[in-house]
């Protein structure tokens, strides 16, 4: 074994993390004594105190609020809006405007789906395992409805061009 020799009694606490040990080489049948050894754990390079960049900004709760979040909102409402004012509405043109509310409803939740993968990879790169897991959940739900979505959406536009 190369390294500093590991006792598993000792904690990892605040001030274990802060202090660098001296350990001494092996060799020539001499002990000698290192410097301190720089490869030893270090305290992470954020705090918990919410003092890291993530942290800024405006927030609903513990959700930031980002253009993104925003727009995706706007259009999720607005197309399940839509959809709802189609199904009131009985005229010649129902099935039409119901493709392409459904069209405009799963492409944004293909967005949401895209974005969910972009956020689950980026938890995972920060070892957020939990948060990952269900992230990948939700944008796994977002692309079956996407996908039910454009399917309904081609489903009504091959019955309304039938119909003529």
């Amino acid at each position: 074994m190369t390294g500093p020799p590991y006792d598993d009694r000792q904690s990892l606490s605040a001030g274990n993390l802060d202090r660098l040990d001296e350990v001494p080489l092996q060799g020539q049948g001499r002990s000698q004594v290192r410097g301190p050894v720089r490869d030893q754990v270090r305290r992470p390079d954020w705090d918990d105190d919410g003092s890291d960049e993530e942290r800024q900004g405006p927030r609903l709760g513990p959700v930031r609020i980002t253009p993104t979040r925003v727009i995706l909102a706007i259009a999720v409402v607005g197309s399940i809006g839509f959809g709802l004012y189609t199904v009131t509405v009985r005229d010649a043109n129902q099935i039409p405007l119901l493709a392409a509310g459904l069209t405009v409803l799963g492409l944004v939740f293909g967005m949401l789906t895209i974005s969910g993968v972009i956020a689950t990879y980026r938890a995972g790169s920060d070892e957020q395992a939990v948060r990952a897991m269900f992230l990948a959940i939700g944008a796994g739900v977002a692309s079956i409805i996407t996908l039910g979505c454009l399917a309904g959406a081609v489903l009504l536009a091959q019955l309304w061009t039938s119909g003529r």
